[in-house]
């Protein structure tokens, strides 16, 4: 079928399927023999085809189920990774409790107390911007301090 155009293929194919095996059997042996020749290409190609879209439907499928495996796996990790995250941050509380980092901690909050006291703040101001420039307008509702 290499050298014989599509459309005549697919018309001897549709003319084969449409007759049954008396009426080929009227036409002439080279004749049958195109026409059967015609639609056994055509029904393979069909084959193929629907071979080929099964295939690509079970690799959808694969891939579908795969990425759902691959979330599955990566929340698990994720809980994992987060447990470890808070058992090691629970040791080095207790290991370094006297430390350099809790002392530099007491040290900041002590220093924040202590300008929250000088400058007389209760509440955080917000700034809003005016033609002048920038300026401290009403305090942030939602702030907690």
């Amino acid at each position: 079928m290499d050298g014989v155009a599509a459309g005549k293929v697919t018309d001897f194919a549709g003319e084969a399927d449409a007759a049954d095996a008396s009426e080929l059997r009227d036409f002439v042996p080279v004749k049958r023999i195109a026409l059967v020749a015609a639609l056994t290409h055509k029904a393979r190609m069909r084959v193929r085809d629907d071979l080929a879209m099964m295939f690509c439907k079970r690799v959808a499928m694969k891939i579908k189920k795969a990425k759902a495996e691959l979330e599955e796996i990566r929340l698990a990790e994720r809980e994992i990774v987060e447990a470890l995250i808070g058992n090691y941050s629970t040791v080095l509380k207790h290991i370094d409790e006297g430390g350099p980092a809790q002392e530099a901690l007491a040290k900041a909050a002590a220093m924040t107390a202590e300008v929250r006291q000088t400058l007389g703040w209760t509440r955080r101001r917000r700034l809003t911007r005016s033609r002048r420039g920038w300026s401290a307008g009403s305090p942030r509702r939602s702030s907690p301090w």
